[in-house]
């Protein structure tokens, strides 16, 4: 059965992807549901967002049997890593502006 992947407050962009007719590397996603790919990689910016992120599986009876867990970003809220661009130099560094 399928697991679409939904990911609260910080979007994810997929830097590699394998066999999609549906998603492309560079997308900006906050749920990924698997139309058979053999795998995919993804990126997070989770400077700007301090707290509590939950990832949970969208299928509703998978998330009420536990399919979820939660990360707990630490830090300074606002602040974003100086070495970003050196290490990845299409790392983006400023919050998501959301649809335009």
């Amino acid at each position: 059965q399928y697991h679409p992947l939904h990911v609260h407050v910080n979007p994810y962009q997929i830097t590699s992807i394998f066999n999609d007719p549906y998603y492309h590397v560079g997308d900006w996603h906050d749920m990924f549901f698997s139309t058979g790919i053999g795998f995919a990689t993804i990126r997070l910016n989770i400077d700007t967002f301090t707290g509590m992120m939950i990832a949970h599986c969208h299928n509703l009876e998978h998330e009420d049997n536990g399919m979820m867990g939660w990360f707990k970003i630490t830090g300074k809220e606002g602040t974003t890593w100086a070495g970003a661009k050196t290490y990845d130099p299409t790392c983006y560094n400023e919050a998501f502006p959301g649809a335009v």
